[in-house]
């Protein structure tokens, strides 16, 4: 029995990790994020080489300039709301959810730099599964649907929902749309990372049709979740040589063309199946049929987005207007877009710093972890380049929080391996030169 030890432990990692990442409402209990980061921390305390780690990384200079940072963010939030004289300080509870989950985070590196089989790629890829696996069986089965949403989901975000046809607001999660369309894209972007670097798992077709299947469920979560998807693809042409990519790529094409054939049959036979498709494209592939019908491929979504963006007063783009929210909890005016709402808050120059501090702590880490992460340069680039992406579209940098915690996550694991390392080799240099010495 005590060979099963490390599978229940790392079964158990997993499901904490998935509640605290997706925060998803809980009967009694509240949020699923709150009970996991008490478990995490306390899993953590239970081990002796857990909490070494846990302590290593709190000292360390990244995770104190991260925290600083996070805090220099809600003392400019207090500044300016008092500047103005609105005091409004509601985008304050976000910012402090986002310190506190550095905890969380922290934790979940600490343990698993103890699996010496498994890593935080093979953790994130599992996140994305397993919500690819919720939202698709909840996407087929309008019983499962149901019964998960009437815990879940509120009355009001079943009617936001409810003109999606069942095919959106899916999956266990507090975020129902720009948030989990975001965590599962850039889930997306690292699952095509770990493809790339571990050569052996890329011409599996289990791996493609998981593949398939997570990015059928992301779509449903949001279009948006496309953008990591497809900047993923990347990383092979730096990875493969040109022949062996060339034939990957024509193995992979023949590979999707049946798989999609196949399934096209069996659901043009199945009428449940059908009407779920017939939907689920509508919504997806909205751009194509506007295009069919109306001869434009102009999106709804898109169109309203771009006219949330507009020049404000000179003051406003210096100084910002300290609102965040209006008085019945929606968004000052109204508006979505991520780089407005930055701009409307904290005006120009201090939206500018906030950007820069994000791209500065992506470096140092970058710099940091280079030589634990192959393409480490590579994967930072396009990391900065999705993330300000979508803060198009809505908040991203330093605000959403399941993104974030993906973001540490992933950084914090690396950074703890480089920072192992290192304490190893000045250990091994230390008892070599006591070696000479004597």
């Amino acid at each position: 029995m005590l060979f099963l030890l490390p599978k229940i432990r790392w079964a158990v990692l997993v499901i904490l990790t998935f509640c605290f990442l997706y925060a998803f409402p809980l009967p009694i209990i509240g949020n699923s994020a709150y009970l996991a980061l008490v478990l995490l921390f306390c899993a953590v305390l239970c081990s002796r080489q857990s909490t070494s780690n846990l302590l290593m990384l709190i000292n360390s200079p990244l995770f104190i300039l991260s925290i600083g940072f996070f805090l220099l963010i809600i003392t400019l939030s207090l500044f300016i709301a008092s500047f103005h004289n609105t005091y409004d300080y509601s985008i304050i509870k976000t910012l402090l959810n986002n310190t506190v989950s550095i905890v969380g985070v922290i934790s979940i590196v600490s343990l698993i730099q103890k699996n010496a089989e498994r890593d935080i790629l093979d953790l994130l890829a599992l996140m994305l599964v397993l919500q690819s696996f919720f939202i698709f069986i909840m996407l087929v089965s309008p019983e499962i649907r149901g019964a998960i949403q009437s815990v879940i989901r509120t009355e009001e975000d079943l009617e936001r929902m409810a003109s999606y046809g069942g095919v959106r607001g899916l999956g266990l999660s507090g975020s129902i749309v720009f948030g989990l369309s975001i965590t599962m894209g850039i889930l997306g972007f690292i699952m095509h990372y770990r493809i790339a670097y571990r050569k052996s798992d890329q011409s599996s077709l289990k791996l493609l049709v998981i593949f398939l299947i997570c990015l059928i469920a992301s779509l449903s979560a949001g279009r948006t979740a496309i953008l990591g998807f497809a900047v993923g693809f990347v990383f092979y042409p730096f990875v493969f040589s040109l022949n062996k990519y060339v034939g990957s790529v024509f193995k992979q094409v023949i590979l999707v063309s049946v798989f999609l054939s196949l399934l096209l049959v069996y659901i043009f036979n199945n009428e449940v199946l059908y009407k779920i498709a017939f939907t689920y494209s509508r919504y997806v592939f909205q751009f194509i049929w506007n295009y069919f019908e109306f001869g434009s491929f102009s999106v709804r979504s898109l169109e309203g987005l771009s006219r949330m963006y507009f020049l404000p007063e000179n003051d406003v783009l210096l100084w910002g207007t300290g609102h965040y929210t209006n008085s019945d909890g929606t968004y000052f005016m109204h508006v979505d877009a991520g780089y407005m709402r930055f701009l409307l808050f904290f005006g120009g120059p201090l939206s500018l710093l906030i950007y820069l501090f994000f791209i500065a702590l992506t470096v140092l880490f970058t710099q940091a972890i280079k030589s634990v992460l192959p393409g480490a340069w590579l994967f930072s680039l396009f990391f900065i380049f999705i993330s300000f992406t979508y803060q198009y579209k809505g908040e991203v940098i330093f605000f959403s929080v399941a993104y974030m915690k993906i973001y540490f996550m992933f950084y914090g694991y690396f950074y703890l391996s480089y920072l192992l390392q290192s304490k190893n080799e000045a250990h091994r240099e230390s008892r070599d030169f006591g070696h000479i010495n004597a």
